[in-house]
């Protein structure tokens, strides 16, 4: 009875633990943790290669995280020995990497010359290359990765006419924390640590968005529009060529960043190109004002719709100030401007040979 006591005890330990590390790896979503603790979510790629020069051997094992577009961990081994070209990539990558630590606990082989291979290829796989290989990934092109990792090696490691071959496997980075036997650990405290942040922040969103809909039942700024999301943004401010912030009204098309950091807003801000992947800023976009209101205790309060059903919250406190206008009014003033000049041209023309008719006249008249 102890026993079985003891047992039920040491299994909810380790099922607490892998959601924990899941969880963890997905930055706070439990219903993915859920997923990945039961082998549905796989967000990681294994890559396993070996190569050959004339003079050098290696192998190498990459965890690659495809859907954060990141390097989790990278064993690499190069040494003159010819029993590298014993390894199998054909292997799970489990017996690979065991392999390969094998070989590592011999020491034959130049640890600086490891070290700087490493860094090396991590270092190749930046932005660009990771979103190639995620598409050569997901169609499961094996021949082109192959030659992206052999072009990789003899650019940045020098090796030349180089033999190698490439294989990959989907696994989770729950999987890599729990069976990898190269990869750095993750110290409980930093998990525990983590988790709290991602809690914390998961709740303050919470609250943030109750706010937003109490915000909304009083005031029912867009009553009887289809609403599918609405993202917190700001004013870009114009001071020479903007508009008065209380001149704006409904129907006018402001300028406007989006100021939330979450998921949603930024899918939002890659479809409309304004997210730089490098930096994680927003740029601005065109939004078009749906409601304009302003209390003294408040500001200014703002809705603009930038796609179908999906509206910028902006609450502005400052009076003294213009706001970023795409002014529709401007094409049509040009127009105007130049109505009179392909109205009167013909006009003239007219006046120009009555006048001529009339000298004309006048002239034979006098003869």
């Amino acid at each position: 009875m102890a026993d079985n006591l003891k047992s039920a005890a040491d299994s909810l330990v380790e099922q607490t633990r892998r959601f924990d590390i899941a969880t963890y790896y997905c930055n706070g979503d439990t219903e993915k943790a859920k997923q990945m603790v039961a082998g549905a979510l796989k967000d990681q790629y294994v890559i396993k290669a070996r190569f050959s020069s004339s003079s050098q051997y290696g192998a190498f094992i990459i965890f690659y995280n495809s859907v954060y577009s990141y390097v989790s961990n990278i064993t690499v081994l190069v040494s003159p020995s010819f029993a590298l070209e014993d390894i199998k990539t054909s292997l799970d990558w489990r017996h690979f990497e065991e392999e390969l630590k094998k070989l590592l606990d011999k020491g034959e082989h130049d640890a600086v010359m490891c070290n700087h291979a490493r860094e090396e290829i991590n270092g190749s796989m930046n932005m660009e290359f990771n979103k190639e290989l995620n598409r050569l990934l997901e169609i499961n092109d094996a021949i082109t990765i192959n030659h992206r990792f052999k072009k990789m090696v003899q650019d940045r490691l020098g090796f030349q006419q180089i033999k190698i071959i490439v294989d990959h496997e989907p696994s989770s980075s729950l999987d890599m924390e729990l069976s990898s036997v190269t990869g750095r650990k993750l110290d409980p405290e930093e998990i525990k640590k983590q988790l709290k942040q991602q809690g914390d922040e998961k709740l303050e969103e919470e609250q943030r968005l109750n706010k937003e809909v109490i915000i909304e039942k009083v005031d029912d700024p867009l009553s009887g529009k289809e609403v599918r999301l609405i993202l917190q943004g700001s004013l870009i401010l114009s001071p020479i060529k903007g508009k008065d912030v209380g001149e704006v009204v409904a129907g006018d098309r402001i300028k406007i960043k989006i100021i939330d950091s979450n998921p949603k807003a930024i899918q939002v801000a890659r479809a409309f190109k304004a997210y730089d992947e490098e930096t994680g800023n927003i740029a601005p976009i065109i939004g078009r004002v749906v409601s304009a209101k302003y209390t003294s205790r408040e500001g200014y309060k703002f809705f603009a719709i930038i796609a179908k059903g999906i509206y910028v919250h902006i609450d502005e406190e400052e009076e003294n100030i213009k706001v970023a206008v795409e002014d529709p009014a401007a094409t049509g003033q040009k127009d105007s401007a130049e109505a009179p000049s392909k109205i009167s041209m013909p006009v003239i023309l007219v006046l120009i040979v009555v006048f001529i008719c009339l000298v004309g006249g006048i002239l034979i008249f006098l003869l």
